[in-house]
């Protein structure tokens, strides 16, 4: 016997996936990357514990990656030290190298 899906859970894993593919596209336009930061973190914030939190956690990663390699060490900092702070049970050391 199939398990039946709660309407409100998959309601709700469908809103955080249009607001993790929002911050996907947000992040393609470097004048955006400010909302696709936000959009991930309330991803994370609204369900800390779903695979879409875990992707969102990705994407905030991959922005300070790619802040690093751009030279832009301080905003790479910044997001760095937020996300340590804001979610540090979810993000592992990764050094800047300078």
């Amino acid at each position: 016997m199939a398990e039946e899906k709660d309407p409100i859970e998959e309601s709700k894993t469908k809103g955080r996936q249009a607001v993790l593919d929002m911050a996907k596209d947000y992040e393609k336009n470097p004048a955006k990357i400010q909302h696709a930061v936000e959009a991930y973190k309330e991803v994370i914030v609204s369900s800390p514990d779903s695979k879409e939190a875990n992707e969102a956690r990705k994407g905030l990663l991959g922005i300070a990656q790619k802040f690093e390699k751009e030279g832009k060490k301080e905003s790479a900092f910044h997001l760095y030290q937020q996300l340590a702070r804001e979610f540090p049970q979810q993000v592992s050391t990764h050094p800047l190298k300078y």
